[in-house]
This record gives C-alpha cells, structure tokens and sequence, in this order.
C-alpha cells in the first residue's frame, strides 16, 4: 500500500511522511495518533481513508521503528472479518 519513499530521519527521531502521506504513530497499548491531524484514528477511519486514496506510515511509539506492514494486515483482517459475518452460510 504504501512505498519506501518515507523512512526515519538518520539520527534525530524525526520521520518524513512524503508528500499525500498520513504519519502515525503506534503506541504501546496498539492505538494510533494521526501526527498530521493531532487526533487519535481507529482502524475504521484509517481504512476509509485508505478507500479514499490515501497512504501512510505507522511507527512505533517506543523505538521509532516502521510498523505500516503491521497495521496494514489489522487492516485487512478486520475487513475480511466484517466480509465473512456478513456471507450467509451455503
């Protein structure tokens, strides 16, 4: 979903997010702040706004390490969760 063209800034803990990229952070406790609108996104919000075109990068609150892949399976299981409870049985 996302390409490489973002990576953590060498040495001081700063992240570039590119240019139509959102930037969040994951915390300990697995929830995401939204650097570019100063709020907390759930995984729901997060998928719309991936439906709408849009790219990020997650990385981790403790270690500043990059953890998009991660967040991008939730995102993925949560929508094949929602699909399977929704198909009737055959």
């Amino acid at each position: 979903m996302t390409a490489s063209a973002s990576s953590p800034a060498a040495g001081k803990g700063k992240r570039r997010s590119g240019v139509g990229y959102l930037t969040l952070r994951r915390e300990r406790d697995g929830r995401l702040y939204n650097h570019d609108r100063h709020k907390w996104i759930g995984l729901a919000e997060l998928a719309d706004d991936v439906r709408a075109g849009s790219r990020f990068r997650v990385y981790q609150e403790r270690d500043g390490s990059d953890c998009t892949a991660d967040v991008l399976i939730e995102l993925v299981t949560s929508a094949l969760n929602r699909f399977a409870s929704n198909v009737p049985p055959p």
